[in-house]
């Protein structure tokens, strides 16, 4: 992965643990720190949405 999504992903603290992991552990930390990132920005987008619906029914 680059190091550009890794960064919007991990701070820089959690980027230093990270190399002393082992790969595959690496691996499974970052991949859960993107589906977190994921699974806010879908609420997010949802909730917005939602927001914008309500405010067309207004009269």
């Amino acid at each position: 992965m680059t190091r550009k999504l890794l960064t919007a992903v991990l701070t820089d603290a959690e980027l230093k643990k990270l190399r002393a992991k082992p790969f595959p552990e690496r691996n499974k930390i970052i991949q859960d720190a993107l589906n977190k990132k994921m699974r806010v920005k879908v609420i997010q987008l949802r909730l917005e949405e939602a927001r914008r619906r309500n405010q067309s029914f207004i009269f």
